[in-house]
């Protein structure tokens, strides 16, 4: 038996909130996501932006951070997994489980700190 039959798969979760509305979404070992249908449906198509942006050099100028954070197959590694679902909610309450390390497990990293905490106030004039 090997090392990895041995162990569960690697996974993490990450709460917070998009669109106003509480959400999680949890990575599993294998680029696999579950949570919030909608949410986990945005990080399949940003995923899939992301594989072309890494295919194109001019493309890649207008969102060079997020290039230079995910790997060309993003949901493969935890951590670009874990850079993926910062960039798609709107603020980040938590991550837990097997968070990838420089995050210090609450997702607070670059352009995610000031997302960190309660979810955004709506505008004085919305109803």
């Amino acid at each position: 038996m090997t090392d990895r039959a041995a162990r569960p798969p690697r996974a993490f979760t990450v709460r917070g909130w998009r669109n106003g509305s509480p959400v999680h979404v949890t990575w599993t070992e294998g680029g696999l996501l579950s949570g919030d249908p909608p949410t986990v449906d945005m990080l399949y198509v940003q995923a899939d932006i992301v594989r072309l942006l890494h295919r194109d050099g001019i493309g890649a100028r207008a969102f060079p951070e997020l290039v230079r954070e995910t790997s060309e197959d993003p949901l493969s590694k935890p951590e670009s997994a874990h850079r993926l679902i910062l960039q798609v909610l709107d603020s980040v309450r938590e991550s837990t489980g097997d968070v990838p390390d420089g995050t210090g497990g609450r997702g607070i990293e670059s352009g995610a700190a000031e997302r960190q905490g309660t979810p955004p106030t709506p505008p004085a004039d919305a109803v």
